[in-house]
């Protein structure tokens, strides 16, 4: 998450990690810009039949699932399903589920390499999107995925109190303590974005992470 510290030659400013600086997941997801989403909580519609889908986690292959759903399966249901033969062809732990009115997947890691890609059923059966796409009032689109990204917290500088500050330079040094008060920098890792005005400090993306109420201190100076 992006925080704001204003700009002065000397300073000494301290943030809050919260949750939204932390670890996420790689995600995908499925909505359908039609009259209906996948929210409805009665039957799918959908003919009991087995139905294809394709999943990418994590970059690991192109995993061609072939489930069996019944026309009486809710969406939840249907999402269930799907996640259920994903972790058998992953053995990995992701998750599909229904979330604002789409199919979300979500790896089953997180940091830079937790990626989710989903598709068209290839498998030579009957495509599972496809098939929505025969249901009154449903046309399905496959979101952008998002891909996941290890814990990082960005200091911006407020341009409004120094509008020509990204053209300085910054010297600084930075200490992070966990909610007990242990020093946790050593693990964590800094960079000045000179152009931007901004300073971006993550976990080393192995051993150390950063967790919500940590506390991140800068002390610096513009040079």
């Amino acid at each position: 998450m992006l925080r704001k510290f204003g700009w002065r030659k000397n300073f000494t400013a301290s943030f809050q990690v919260e949750a939204g600086d932390l670890d996420t997941k790689g995600e995908a997801s499925i909505s359908s810009i039609g009259d209906n989403d996948f929210s409805t909580s009665g039957g799918c519609g959908l003919g009991d039949a087995t139905y294809d889908i394709d999943v990418n986690a994590d970059g690991g292959g192109n995993q061609q699932l072939q489930v069996a759903l019944l026309g009486a399966d809710t969406w939840a249901q249907v999402a269930t399903k799907i996640q259920v033969d994903l972790r058998t062809a992953t053995s990995g732990s992701e998750t599909v589920t229904v979330e604002d009115g789409k199919l979300v997947f979500r790896s089953g890691t997180d940091g830079d390499g937790s990626t989710m890609v989903v598709a068209e059923g290839s498998a030579g059966g009957t495509g599972l999107l496809d098939s929505i796409d025969g249901l009154s009032g449903y046309t399905t689109q496959v979101d952008e995925p998002v891909d996941g990204r290890h814990g990082q917290v960005v200091l911006v500088v407020d341009e409004s109190a120094s509008v020509d500050n990204p053209s300085k330079d910054l010297m600084y040094t930075f200490q992070v303590l966990d909610s007990d008060g242990k020093d946790k920098t050593a693990g964590i890792s800094s960079s000045w974005d000179q152009d931007l005005g901004s300073l971006i400090v993550g976990d080393d993306e192995d051993t150390t992470e950063i967790a919500t109420d940590d506390v991140i201190t800068i002390r610096g100076c513009y040079i």
